[in-house]
Protein backbone atom coordinates (compact mmCIF):
# COMPACT_ATOMS: atom_id res chain seq x y z
CA UNK A 1 0.00 0.00 0.00
CA UNK A 2 1.42 3.34 -0.84
CA UNK A 3 1.48 6.34 1.44
CA UNK A 4 1.25 9.32 -0.69
CA UNK A 5 2.72 12.44 0.24
CA UNK A 6 2.18 15.68 -1.68
CA UNK A 7 5.81 15.74 -2.63
CA UNK A 8 5.23 13.09 -5.32
CA UNK A 9 2.50 15.30 -6.55
CA UNK A 10 4.94 16.42 -9.77
CA UNK A 11 5.66 13.11 -10.98
CA UNK A 12 4.49 13.54 -14.49
CA UNK A 13 1.81 12.27 -15.54
CA UNK A 14 -0.07 12.72 -12.14
CA UNK A 15 -2.54 14.98 -12.94
CA UNK A 16 -4.23 12.93 -15.42
CA UNK A 17 -7.14 11.89 -17.03
CA UNK A 18 -6.25 8.92 -19.18
CA UNK A 19 -7.49 5.88 -20.25
CA UNK A 20 -6.29 2.42 -18.92
CA UNK A 21 -4.58 -0.23 -20.26
CA UNK A 22 -6.58 -3.27 -21.01
CA UNK A 23 -4.63 -5.38 -18.59
CA UNK A 24 -5.57 -3.24 -15.74
CA UNK A 25 -9.45 -2.34 -16.75
CA UNK A 26 -9.03 -6.39 -16.37
CA UNK A 27 -7.86 -6.40 -12.61
CA UNK A 28 -10.25 -3.55 -12.24
CA UNK A 29 -12.82 -5.68 -13.40
CA UNK A 30 -11.55 -7.89 -11.25
CA UNK A 31 -11.77 -5.77 -8.02
CA UNK A 32 -15.23 -4.37 -8.60
CA UNK A 33 -16.51 -8.30 -8.89
CA UNK A 34 -14.53 -8.74 -5.15
CA UNK A 35 -16.56 -5.52 -4.07
CA UNK A 36 -20.46 -6.42 -5.51
CA UNK A 37 -19.92 -9.93 -3.56
CA UNK A 38 -18.02 -8.59 0.03
CA UNK A 39 -19.70 -9.75 3.20
CA UNK A 40 -17.89 -7.05 5.09
CA UNK A 41 -16.94 -3.28 4.31
CA UNK A 42 -13.15 -4.20 5.25
CA UNK A 43 -13.19 -5.90 2.49
CA UNK A 44 -14.76 -3.03 0.63
CA UNK A 45 -12.25 -0.62 1.67
CA UNK A 46 -9.36 -3.23 1.10
CA UNK A 47 -10.47 -4.04 -2.68
CA UNK A 48 -11.15 0.49 -3.55
CA UNK A 49 -7.53 0.92 -2.18
CA UNK A 50 -6.34 -1.63 -4.60
CA UNK A 51 -8.14 -0.11 -7.35
CA UNK A 52 -6.68 3.17 -6.62
CA UNK A 53 -3.27 1.83 -6.98
CA UNK A 54 -4.08 0.61 -10.11
CA UNK A 55 -5.11 3.90 -11.81
CA UNK A 56 -3.98 7.17 -9.26
CA UNK A 57 -1.58 8.09 -11.46
CA UNK A 58 -3.71 7.80 -14.92
CA UNK A 59 -6.89 8.93 -13.49
CA UNK A 60 -7.20 11.39 -10.53
CA UNK A 61 -10.75 11.97 -11.07
CA UNK A 62 -11.75 8.40 -10.94
CA UNK A 63 -9.17 8.18 -7.94
CA UNK A 64 -11.00 11.23 -5.94
CA UNK A 65 -14.59 9.13 -6.61
CA UNK A 66 -12.86 5.94 -4.90
CA UNK A 67 -11.24 7.86 -1.87
CA UNK A 68 -14.77 9.62 -0.84
CA UNK A 69 -16.11 6.00 -1.24
CA UNK A 70 -13.82 4.66 1.04
CA UNK A 71 -14.33 8.39 3.57
CA UNK A 72 -17.96 7.65 3.33
CA UNK A 73 -17.62 3.59 4.41
CA UNK A 74 -15.31 4.66 7.20
CA UNK A 75 -17.71 7.19 8.82
CA UNK A 76 -20.56 4.84 8.40
CA UNK A 77 -18.84 2.22 10.02
CA UNK A 78 -17.36 4.55 12.89
CA UNK A 79 -20.62 5.61 14.28
CA UNK A 80 -21.30 1.33 14.53
CA UNK A 81 -20.27 -0.57 17.74
CA UNK A 82 -16.96 -2.04 16.35
CA UNK A 83 -14.38 -4.08 17.73
CA UNK A 84 -11.29 -2.08 18.50
CA UNK A 85 -9.53 -3.92 15.39
CA UNK A 86 -11.86 -3.00 13.35
CA UNK A 87 -12.17 0.87 14.96
CA UNK A 88 -8.37 1.15 14.42
CA UNK A 89 -8.98 -0.17 10.57
CA UNK A 90 -11.71 2.69 9.41
CA UNK A 91 -10.12 5.15 11.15
CA UNK A 92 -6.76 4.56 9.63
CA UNK A 93 -9.01 4.04 6.39
CA UNK A 94 -10.87 7.24 7.15
CA UNK A 95 -7.16 9.31 7.45
CA UNK A 96 -6.16 7.36 4.28
CA UNK A 97 -9.35 8.62 2.09
CA UNK A 98 -9.04 12.21 3.56
CA UNK A 99 -5.12 12.54 2.94
CA UNK A 100 -5.92 11.57 -0.65
CA UNK A 101 -9.05 13.77 -0.95
CA UNK A 102 -6.31 16.70 0.57
CA UNK A 103 -3.99 16.13 -2.33
CA UNK A 104 -7.03 15.46 -4.94
CA UNK A 105 -7.84 19.66 -3.59
CA UNK A 106 -4.75 20.61 -3.87
CA UNK A 107 -3.64 19.44 -7.70
CA UNK A 108 -7.05 21.79 -8.62
CA UNK A 109 -5.81 24.65 -5.97
CA UNK A 110 -8.51 24.89 -3.43
CA UNK A 111 -6.18 25.16 -1.08
CA UNK A 112 -8.90 26.05 1.56
CA UNK A 113 -10.29 22.18 0.97
CA UNK A 114 -6.91 20.88 0.91
CA UNK A 115 -5.17 21.99 4.25
CA UNK A 116 -9.15 20.77 5.54
CA UNK A 117 -8.43 17.55 4.48
CA UNK A 118 -5.42 17.26 5.93
CA UNK A 119 -5.80 18.60 9.42
CA UNK A 120 -8.88 16.33 9.62
CA UNK A 121 -6.60 13.17 8.62
CA UNK A 122 -3.74 14.60 10.69
CA UNK A 123 -6.35 14.60 13.89
CA UNK A 124 -7.24 10.90 13.23
CA UNK A 125 -3.72 10.07 12.87
CA UNK A 126 -2.71 11.67 16.21
CA UNK A 127 -5.49 10.61 18.11
CA UNK A 128 -4.74 6.69 17.36
CA UNK A 129 -1.09 7.43 17.23
CA UNK A 130 0.25 6.82 13.94
CA UNK A 131 3.12 9.04 13.89
CA UNK A 132 4.23 7.86 9.91
CA UNK A 133 0.75 9.13 8.99
CA UNK A 134 1.32 12.08 11.68
CA UNK A 135 4.50 13.28 10.36
CA UNK A 136 3.03 12.74 6.19
CA UNK A 137 -0.05 14.61 7.12
CA UNK A 138 2.37 17.77 8.54
CA UNK A 139 4.44 17.69 5.71
CA UNK A 140 1.37 17.77 3.32
CA UNK A 141 0.07 20.93 5.24
CA UNK A 142 3.82 22.06 5.18
CA UNK A 143 3.82 21.87 1.35
CA UNK A 144 0.36 23.87 0.86
CA UNK A 145 1.36 26.45 2.68
CA UNK A 146 4.95 26.67 0.87
CA UNK A 147 2.74 26.90 -2.43
CA UNK A 148 1.08 29.77 -0.83
CA UNK A 149 3.78 31.53 -0.01
CA UNK A 150 3.60 31.53 3.76
CA UNK A 151 7.64 30.71 4.71
CA UNK A 152 6.92 30.80 8.30
CA UNK A 153 4.09 28.29 8.36
CA UNK A 154 6.05 26.20 6.29
CA UNK A 155 8.79 25.72 8.21
CA UNK A 156 6.62 25.23 11.16
CA UNK A 157 5.11 22.44 9.49
CA UNK A 158 8.28 20.91 8.00
CA UNK A 159 10.17 21.06 11.06
CA UNK A 160 7.20 19.33 13.43
CA UNK A 161 7.32 16.77 10.54
CA UNK A 162 10.70 16.03 10.50
CA UNK A 163 11.08 15.84 14.76
CA UNK A 164 8.46 12.71 13.87
CA UNK A 165 9.80 11.01 11.23
CA UNK A 166 13.17 10.89 13.56
CA UNK A 167 11.34 9.94 16.73
CA UNK A 168 10.03 6.76 14.51
CA UNK A 169 13.72 6.51 12.21
CA UNK A 170 11.70 6.60 8.98
CA UNK A 171 14.53 7.60 6.91
CA UNK A 172 12.25 8.20 3.56
CA UNK A 173 10.03 11.07 5.95
CA UNK A 174 13.53 12.48 7.57
CA UNK A 175 14.77 12.89 3.54
CA UNK A 176 11.34 14.38 2.47
CA UNK A 177 11.75 16.77 5.27
CA UNK A 178 15.40 17.86 5.07
CA UNK A 179 14.77 18.83 1.36
CA UNK A 180 11.86 20.48 2.10
CA UNK A 181 13.75 22.79 4.61
CA UNK A 182 16.37 22.91 2.27
CA UNK A 183 14.20 24.41 -0.04
CA UNK A 184 12.14 27.09 2.00
CA UNK A 185 15.02 28.39 3.14
CA UNK A 186 16.64 28.78 0.40
CA UNK A 187 13.30 30.87 -0.70
CA UNK A 188 13.63 32.64 2.33
CA UNK A 189 17.34 33.31 1.41
CA UNK A 190 18.73 31.79 4.21
CA UNK A 191 21.34 29.88 2.39
CA UNK A 192 23.44 28.84 4.84
CA UNK A 193 20.95 26.73 6.62
CA UNK A 194 20.11 26.14 3.18
CA UNK A 195 22.89 24.63 2.71
CA UNK A 196 23.06 22.74 6.02
CA UNK A 197 19.41 20.53 5.55
CA UNK A 198 20.61 20.03 1.75
CA UNK A 199 24.06 18.81 3.02
CA UNK A 200 21.93 16.46 5.65
CA UNK A 201 19.55 15.32 3.22
CA UNK A 202 22.29 14.01 0.69
CA UNK A 203 24.32 12.12 3.39
CA UNK A 204 20.74 10.17 4.12
CA UNK A 205 19.43 9.58 0.24
CA UNK A 206 22.93 8.60 -0.56
CA UNK A 207 22.85 5.90 2.44
CA UNK A 208 19.55 4.74 0.84
CA UNK A 209 20.68 4.63 -2.26
CA UNK A 210 18.21 7.24 -3.29
CA UNK A 211 19.77 8.02 -6.75
CA UNK A 212 16.97 10.20 -8.34
CA UNK A 213 17.09 12.26 -4.43
CA UNK A 214 21.21 12.22 -4.84
CA UNK A 215 20.85 14.19 -8.18
CA UNK A 216 18.05 16.66 -6.88
CA UNK A 217 20.42 17.42 -3.48
CA UNK A 218 23.48 18.15 -6.02
CA UNK A 219 21.68 20.10 -7.85
CA UNK A 220 20.24 22.19 -4.99
CA UNK A 221 23.68 22.20 -3.75
CA UNK A 222 25.00 23.52 -6.89
CA UNK A 223 22.13 26.35 -7.02
CA UNK A 224 23.45 27.71 -3.36
CA UNK A 225 27.13 27.76 -4.01
CA UNK A 226 26.31 29.26 -7.04
CA UNK A 227 24.33 32.20 -5.85
CA UNK A 228 26.87 32.28 -2.94
CA UNK A 229 29.79 32.76 -5.77
CA UNK A 230 31.55 29.62 -5.06
CA UNK A 231 31.69 28.86 -9.35
CA UNK A 232 33.91 26.23 -8.53
CA UNK A 233 31.67 24.30 -5.91
CA UNK A 234 28.76 24.91 -8.31
CA UNK A 235 30.55 23.38 -11.04
CA UNK A 236 31.56 20.22 -9.24
CA UNK A 237 27.87 19.31 -8.17
CA UNK A 238 25.74 20.30 -11.33
CA UNK A 239 28.24 17.81 -13.20
CA UNK A 240 27.36 15.25 -10.32
CA UNK A 241 23.71 15.67 -10.87
CA UNK A 242 23.82 15.52 -14.31
CA UNK A 243 25.68 11.97 -14.54
CA UNK A 244 23.15 10.87 -12.25
CA UNK A 245 20.10 12.29 -14.39
CA UNK A 246 21.93 10.51 -17.58
CA UNK A 247 21.98 7.39 -15.65
CA UNK A 248 17.95 7.53 -14.57
CA UNK A 249 17.04 9.29 -18.04
CA UNK A 250 15.56 12.31 -16.18
CA UNK A 251 15.26 14.36 -19.70
CA UNK A 252 14.08 17.45 -17.76
CA UNK A 253 16.88 17.23 -15.02
CA UNK A 254 19.20 16.82 -17.92
CA UNK A 255 17.89 20.03 -19.22
CA UNK A 256 17.97 21.90 -15.74
CA UNK A 257 21.65 20.83 -14.97
CA UNK A 258 23.07 21.32 -18.89
CA UNK A 259 21.29 24.91 -18.37
CA UNK A 260 22.68 25.36 -15.06
CA UNK A 261 26.25 24.32 -15.97
CA UNK A 262 25.79 26.90 -18.73
CA UNK A 263 25.07 30.04 -16.31
CA UNK A 264 28.50 28.99 -14.41
CA UNK A 265 30.28 29.33 -17.67
CA UNK A 266 28.77 32.32 -18.41
CA UNK A 267 29.92 33.36 -14.86
CA UNK A 268 33.60 32.76 -15.58
CA UNK A 269 32.87 34.70 -18.58
CA UNK A 270 33.23 31.41 -21.39
CA UNK A 271 30.28 32.36 -24.20
CA UNK A 272 30.98 29.40 -26.36
CA UNK A 273 30.49 26.96 -23.38
CA UNK A 274 27.88 28.78 -22.05
CA UNK A 275 26.05 28.69 -25.50
CA UNK A 276 26.92 24.81 -26.10
CA UNK A 277 25.39 23.78 -22.93
CA UNK A 278 22.41 25.74 -22.56
CA UNK A 279 21.62 24.95 -26.22
CA UNK A 280 21.66 21.66 -25.24
CA UNK A 281 19.55 22.05 -21.86
CA UNK A 282 16.91 23.76 -25.10
CA UNK A 283 17.58 20.18 -27.44
CA UNK A 284 16.37 18.38 -24.76
CA UNK A 285 12.94 20.24 -23.59
CA UNK A 286 11.84 22.34 -26.91
CA UNK A 287 10.41 19.97 -28.59
CA UNK A 288 8.91 17.88 -25.81
CA UNK A 289 6.92 21.19 -24.94
CA UNK A 290 8.43 21.90 -21.13
CA UNK A 291 7.31 25.06 -20.77
CA UNK A 292 9.65 25.40 -17.20
CA UNK A 293 12.78 24.45 -18.66
CA UNK A 294 12.30 25.81 -21.96
CA UNK A 295 11.84 29.80 -20.63
CA UNK A 296 14.81 28.99 -18.17
CA UNK A 297 17.07 27.95 -21.34
CA UNK A 298 16.26 30.88 -23.81
CA UNK A 299 16.45 33.49 -21.08
CA UNK A 300 20.25 32.12 -20.48
CA UNK A 301 20.85 31.87 -24.35
CA UNK A 302 19.03 35.51 -24.47
CA UNK A 303 21.38 36.95 -22.40
CA UNK A 304 24.91 34.72 -23.62
CA UNK A 305 23.78 35.82 -27.01
CA UNK A 306 23.12 39.94 -26.20
CA UNK A 307 26.54 39.72 -24.30
CA UNK A 308 28.27 38.57 -27.72
CA UNK A 309 26.28 41.47 -29.46
CA UNK A 310 24.42 38.05 -31.46
CA UNK A 311 21.39 40.30 -31.52
CA UNK A 312 19.66 38.22 -33.94
CA UNK A 313 19.51 34.84 -32.22
CA UNK A 314 19.48 37.19 -28.72
CA UNK A 315 15.73 38.44 -30.63
CA UNK A 316 14.83 35.20 -31.39
CA UNK A 317 15.95 33.48 -27.33
CA UNK A 318 14.02 36.24 -25.94
CA UNK A 319 11.12 35.84 -28.21
CA UNK A 320 10.40 32.65 -27.11
CA UNK A 321 11.35 33.05 -23.04
CA UNK A 322 8.27 35.74 -23.53
CA UNK A 323 6.64 33.05 -25.24
CA UNK A 324 6.96 30.70 -22.35
CA UNK A 325 7.18 32.80 -19.74
CA UNK A 326 3.45 34.17 -20.64
CA UNK A 327 1.98 30.44 -21.08
CA UNK A 328 3.44 29.60 -17.12
CA UNK A 329 2.13 32.95 -16.50
CA UNK A 330 -1.34 32.27 -17.86
CA UNK A 331 -0.96 29.04 -15.81
CA UNK A 332 -0.24 30.90 -12.71
CA UNK A 333 -3.65 33.52 -12.99
CA UNK A 334 -5.62 31.02 -13.49
CA UNK A 335 -4.54 29.33 -10.33
CA UNK A 336 -4.38 32.71 -8.68
CA UNK A 337 -7.49 33.34 -9.77
CA UNK A 338 -8.89 29.68 -8.88
CA UNK A 339 -7.75 30.73 -5.21
CA UNK A 340 -8.88 34.18 -4.73
CA UNK A 341 -12.49 32.45 -5.97
CA UNK A 342 -12.09 29.64 -2.91
CA UNK A 343 -11.19 32.69 -0.83
CA UNK A 344 -14.35 34.54 -1.51
CA UNK A 345 -15.89 31.76 -0.58
CA UNK A 346 -14.14 31.18 2.25
CA UNK A 347 -14.93 34.46 3.39
CA UNK A 348 -18.56 34.75 2.36
CA UNK A 349 -19.18 31.59 4.14
CA UNK A 350 -17.42 32.55 6.98
CA UNK A 351 -19.64 35.92 6.82
CA UNK A 352 -22.77 34.08 6.68
CA UNK A 353 -21.86 31.67 9.60
CA UNK A 354 -21.10 35.10 11.71
CA UNK A 355 -24.42 36.82 10.57
CA UNK A 356 -25.99 32.90 11.36
CA UNK A 357 -24.18 32.83 14.87
CA UNK A 358 -24.96 36.52 15.44
CA UNK A 359 -28.80 36.38 14.43
CA UNK A 360 -29.09 32.83 16.40
CA UNK A 361 -27.19 34.83 19.37
CA UNK A 362 -30.11 37.36 19.42
CA UNK A 363 -32.81 35.06 19.06
CA UNK A 364 -31.46 33.11 22.24
CA UNK A 365 -31.16 36.54 24.04
CA UNK A 366 -34.75 37.54 22.91
CA UNK A 367 -35.76 33.91 23.94
CA UNK A 368 -33.84 34.19 27.01
CA UNK A 369 -35.22 38.01 27.77
CA UNK A 370 -38.54 36.72 27.08
CA UNK A 371 -38.03 33.60 29.75
CA UNK A 372 -37.18 36.23 32.27
CA UNK A 373 -39.77 38.22 31.81
CA UNK A 374 -42.01 35.47 32.04
CA UNK A 375 -40.85 33.91 35.22
CA UNK A 376 -40.94 37.74 36.77
CA UNK A 377 -45.13 37.90 35.71
CA UNK A 378 -45.32 34.46 37.24
CA UNK A 379 -43.87 35.60 40.43
CA UNK A 380 -45.74 38.77 40.42
CA UNK A 381 -48.71 36.33 39.37
CA UNK A 382 -48.15 33.96 42.46
CA UNK A 383 -47.41 37.09 44.73
CA UNK A 384 -50.93 38.84 43.75
CA UNK A 385 -52.77 35.41 43.97
CA UNK A 386 -51.39 34.79 47.56
CA UNK A 387 -51.71 38.08 48.43
CA UNK A 388 -55.77 37.88 47.27
CA UNK A 389 -56.37 34.19 48.96
CA UNK A 390 -54.62 36.12 52.11
CA UNK A 391 -57.07 38.80 51.95
CA UNK A 392 -60.06 36.41 51.24
CA UNK A 393 -59.01 33.99 53.79
CA UNK A 394 -58.22 37.09 56.55
CA UNK A 395 -62.05 38.41 55.75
Amino acid sequence: MKLRLIILLFIAGLKGTGQVTPRIQKQVDSIQQVIQTAGHDTIVVNAIKKWSDLIYTTNTVVDFELMQRIEKISAKNLKKKLTPGEKKFFLKSKSYALNNIGLYHYLNVDYIKAIECHTKALKIREQTGDKQGTAASLNNIGLIYDDQGNIDKAIEYYTRSLKIDEEVNDSLGISNSLGNLGNVYYAKKDYEKSLQFHMRGLRLKEKLHDTEGIGASLNNIGNIYLIQGDLEKAMDNYTQSLAIKHKINDIRGQSDSYNNIGIVYFERGDLDKSIHNSKRALQLVEHRGYIPEIKNAALQLYQVYKKKGDYSNALKMHELYIRARDSILREENHKAIMLQEYKYQYEKQALADSVRHLEEQKIKDARLAGEKALARKQQVDLKNKRFQQYVLFGG
